[in-house]
């Protein structure tokens, strides 16, 4: 009877672990399409305001009255993004919020940038917790 009940007992605790990490799996994935979208919006919103858009990522966290210098004045409006409340200063100080899959302190690790506007992120591949392509996002 003893074994049992310690069979029951590894199989919830089989069965609990399991859906801890694919809770944990899924949250991480929600978290890296909601900042991936924020920056597309910002660079966005940085390219309707100033005709053009940023060289550098890092361009859409500038303050308002400090413009990236390539900028003609009066037409940024920026900062565009805003760190969340879980990482306060963004990525290494930047405001660039991460990519939670990224233990890195480098933005270039967590998001590739091109000054076409395209925002991708290198890591990871395959497919999300849902079975969505992670190059779909």
């Amino acid at each position: 009877m003893g074994s049992i009940f310690a069979s029951i007992g590894i199989l919830f605790i089989i069965d609990f672990v399991q859906t801890e990490i694919s809770n944990s799996h899924w949250q991480r994935d929600r978290t890296l399409k909601i900042n991936l979208l924020t920056l597309r919006d910002a660079v966005i919103q940085f390219k309707n305001d100033t005709g053009q858009y940023p060289r550098e990522l890092t361009d859409i966290t500038f303050p308002y009255a400090n413009p990236p210098a390539y900028l003609s004045s009066g037409t940024y409006k920026g900062p565009y993004v805003e760190v969340f409340i879980y990482t306060p200063h963004g990525i290494n100080g930047s405001n660039i919020n991460p990519n939670p899959y990224v233990k890195s302190s480098v933005i270039k690790d967590h998001w590739t940038y091109s000054p076409t506007g395209t925002i991708s992120f290198p890591y990871p591949t395959g497919l999300d917790a849902k079975g969505d392509l992670y190059g779909s996002y």
